[in-house]
Order: structure tokens, then C-alpha cells, then sequence
């Protein structure tokens, strides 16, 4: 049966239960990998169309798996011009030609009062195209009539907190993998060392690969962001292909590193650094636990830390959203007790990381991600409310909830971010 004959099911099932579990040690990691062009997306989809032939045999199918990976199909960032199928070669190969020089990259992008947001309209250099474009992977390129040149100090690390209480490293049944539930893509300024973190819908609805549960590529799909990390083994797949969703939804914005964690570990982490403190934003949670009033401070101890993260009306149209609010005031306030306790100990963060070992699927060398930990607790400036972009666009009840990104948005936010304006 295909996976997504199962999603379904799945869905069924869990309309409204699942609560969202957000692994909060985000602000730390750093990256190593970079992006690849167009013409290995096509070489990837070229490689899909294999994996029909491929049946259940479980040597072809590691044997294909390897290959994407170690191809770079995924990209870790860049994954090409269009992200649709219907693309004929000639067409391709023209389009690789204006990637090639940035001189001629000239986008315009529009969207006509009242209509879908979801929907602009892209035109690459004169020529109306139906995909969204994928041209943040470029070093310079002109947008609206602006000239833009990528920051190159400017690094991404995307950071997943995937919805189970089991450590990533153990081996998982691939009816059990769970779901990217809480999504951030965090900006590192190296130059100025600030951090900028944007803080993404789980059910933001984007394109991604489907697969079966041999893990086989069936085709890209549109569907929500939580379920392409499920879509893979909760290791090393799932996060080249949950590395991949997050690319193109950013426009094919290069993915440095990635760093994903179960939320299981939130009690332990918060356990960890004594205690947080926070302030309750609203009355969404005193349903909960009356400890929970608004405008209470509270003292996170225990399963409260975990509750006050992920806890959610599941009656509320659009509450996982909604949610989100105090899922940074707990980053913040965890970061503010974090520093506090490395100031004290200078090998706080190196103890944390060993707790974390265990639980964590990465990319990224240990010493690498340690060392990018310590430089952003060390910053200047501590997390604020500022610190944090949530994309605008809109929510809509259907049978699920659904996000509908504005795309514009998210292209001024990329532009804003990691380009600077010449």
C-alpha cells in the first residue's frame, strides 16, 4: 500500500489529537553542507522514475536511497529552477543557461489585489512560468526591479522538533516515523553575530517528495511541512528530505545544516538549566492546569515545561498557529536560564550537547555545532520578541488545518535576510 494511501488513515485517526512537541535546544548548531543546480534536480527525477522498477527488493532499495543521498538530489538547499514535473529537457536545459548567469536573472513577481496569495505570478527574465521559481540559491539576481547580491556571511540552519518521546538514533518501524511538529529556520549573521529565527507553520502547505514505506520517491507532492520528515526513516532521510521542503518553500534557499531532536527531551532539557520562568501570554492554557492564568509567571518544572510548549485547545479552529506564541516566550526565557547557567559553568552547553547525543539527528560535526552554540549564547544581544518571523498568510479550515503561505512574504523575508540590496 502507498504511503500516502496510509496518510489518510492516518489523519483519521489523529484529526485533532496530535498536539504539537517542539524540540527547543534550536539555537544552536552550525552547518556543512551547501546546494546543488538545477540539473541535479533533473538527474533526482530522472532517479524517481527508476525506483518504480525498483519493487520491494530491500538491496535495491538501500542501494537506490544511497544514491540520492550521496548524489546530493536532495541538495540541502538549492534544488533548481522549478520544482514542478511537466518540464521538458530542451526547456531545462535553457533555463540552466540563465541561472548560469546571474546578469540575466531578472524576476518579477505580482499578485493582483484579492486574489490568492498563495498564487503570484512569476515571470524569469520575460518568460511567464507556472512553478514558483527557485533562484535564492543565487549569488545575485534582480527582484522587482531591485538588484540583490546574497550575504554570504548570512548562514540557515533549520532546526525540527519531531513529535515522539523515543530518541531519533533508535530504530523506528516505518508505520512509527514521526512528524516535523515544530519548525524553525534560523538565520545566523556571522559578521554581526545576531540571530534571526523564523518560525514556520507545521501545517504550512508546500511541496515535497512522497514516498512509500520502502522509502521509495513516488512523485513531489503539495501537502503539509510536518509531513516531510515523515515521509522518510526519522534519520538521515527524513532529514534530507524535511531539508528539502523547508529549500523550496524558501525559494530553493540553501539549507546550511540541520539539527532535529524528539520532544520527549523538552522535560529533561528544561530540567536540565534548573527551571524556566515565563509569563502566561493568554487564557488558551488554563484549561489545562489553573497554575496557567494569564499574566502569571510560572516556574517551569517538570511536565509543566512540556505542557506550557506544546498544549492546545484541539476544539479551536487554527490553535496550533495560535500556539506559537508561547513556544517563543519558552525560547527566549530557555536561552536567557542557559546563558545564565553557562556564565557559571563554563561547560554547560558541552554537558547539555551530552544529554543530547542520544536523541538528536544531525548533519552537522559535534565540535562544529557546540562551537556555533557557545558564539550564539555569547552574543550581544539576547533573544527578544524581535528576534522571531512568523510567514503571513492565511488559515483555512478544511477537513485539517491547512497554511497558506504568501509567497511574496517569504521572498521579502529571504531578500531582507540573507541578500543585501545593491
Amino acid at each position: 500500500m502507498a504511503r500516502e494511501q496510509h496518510l489518510e488513515k492516518e489523519r483519521a485517526k489523529r484529526k485533532r489529537q496530535r498536539p504539537l512537541k517542539i524540540f527547543i535546544a534550536g539555537v544552536m548548531i552550525i552547518a556543512i553542507a551547501g546546494g546543488v543546480w538545477v540539473y541535479q534536480q533533473y538527474q533526482a527525477r530522472i532517479s524517481v522514475n527508476q525506483a518504480a522498477e525498483i519493487g520491494q527488493d530491500p538491496e535495491k532499495v538501500e542501494a537506490f536511497n544511497k544514491q540520492l543521498l550521496d548524489s546530493g538530489a536532495f541538495g540541502d538547499g538549492s534544488t533548481g529552477i522549478l520544482g514542478g514535473e511537466n518540464i521538458g529537457k530542451e526547456e531545462l536545459r535553457d533555463l540552466i543557461d540563465m541561472a548560469s548567469n546571474p546578469d540575466k536573472q531578472i524576476l518579477k513577481v505580482t499578485c493582483k489585489p484579492g486574489e490568492d496569495i498563495s498564487k503570484p505570478e512569476y515571470a524569469l527574465n520575460g518568460i511567464t512560468v507556472e512553478e514558483r521559481p527557485k533562484v535564492f540559491d543565487l549569488p545575485e539576481l534582480y527582484y522587482n526591479g531591485k538588484h540583490y547580491k546574497r550575504n554570504t556571511a548570512v548562514k540557515a540552519y533549520l532546526i525540527l522538533g519531531i513529535d515522539t518521546d523515543r530518541p531519533l538514533k533508535e530504530d523506528f518501524d516505518s508505520h512509527d516515523t514521526g512528524r516535523s511538529d515544530g519548525i524553525f529556520l534560523l538565520a545566523h549573521d556571522t559578521a554581526k553575530n545576531q540571530v534571526t529565527i523564523i518560525q514556520v507553520p507545521r501545517d504550512t502547505m508546500c511541496d515535497m517528495y512522497v514516498t512509500d514505506y520502502n522509502y521509495n520517491i513516488l512523485r513531489i507532492g503539495h501537502d503539509h511541512l510536518t509531513l516531510a520528515w515523515w515521509m522518510g526513516d526519522n534519520h538521515e532521510l527524513s532529514g534530507k528530505l524535511a531539508t528539502t521542503a523547508v529549500s523550496w518553500l524558501f525559494g530553493g534557499l540553501p539549507i546550511d545544516g540541520y539539527m532535529a531532536g524528539p520532544a520527549g527531551i523538552i522535560n529533561r532539557l528544561n530540567d536540565f538549566v534548573g527551571g524556566v520562568t515565563v509569563e502566561v501570554p493568554d487564557d488558551s492554557i488554563e484549561k489545562a492546569d489553573p497554575v496557567f492564568k494569564k499574566g502569571a509567571r510560572v516556574d517551569l518544572q517538570g511536565e509543566l515545561a512540556e505542557m506550557f510548549v506544546r498544549w492546545r485547545d484541539t476544539d479551536v479552529a487554527g490553535s496550533p498557529i495560535s500556539r506559537m506564541d508561547r513556544q517563543r516566550i519558552y525560547a527566549i526565557a530557555f536561552e536567557k536560564k542557559l546563558i545564565s547557567e553557562q556564565k557559571k559553568d563554563k561547560d554547560t552547553v558541552p554537558q547539555m550537547f551530552q544529554l543530547l547525543d542520544d536523541n538528536i539527528i544531525t548533519n552537522m560535526e559535534k565540535g562544529t555545532y557546540l562551537d556555533l552554540a557557545l558564539e550564539i549564547l555569547m552574543k550581544d544581544d539576547p533573544l527578544s520578541e524581535s528576534s522571531f518571523i512568523t510567514p503571513k498568510g492565511d488559515i483555512r479550515i478544511t477537513e485539517y488545518d491547512e497554511f497558506w503561505p504568501d509567497y511574496m512574504d517569504i521572498d521579502k523575508s529571504v531578500l531582507n535576510i540573507f541578500y543585501r540590496e545593491v
